[in-house]
């Protein structure tokens, strides 16, 4: 079974505040599960989120550096 992080888990791992997670959370930006009235967030959908968030700065930065017509 996927392990379940707690926010303050996932803050912690991401180097971020609680109010950060909630707020991407608010946009839906990360996915959560609710188990009863606590929310969780999968390990995996942490990895996932924070991989193509990787990639998307990748690609980004290699636009800026190259991208461009002369």
């Amino acid at each position: 079974m996927d392990g379940l992080l707690s926010l303050k888990e996932a803050a912690r791992r991401l180097s971020c505040s609680e109010a950060m997670l909630r707020k991407w959370i608010y946009q839906r930006k990360l996915p959560t599960v609710k188990v009863g009235r606590l929310t969780r967030i999968r390990q995996s959908d942490l990895e996932a989120w924070v991989r193509l968030g990787l990639e998307a700065g990748r690609t980004e930065n290699q636009s800026k550096q190259g991208g461009g017509r002369a």
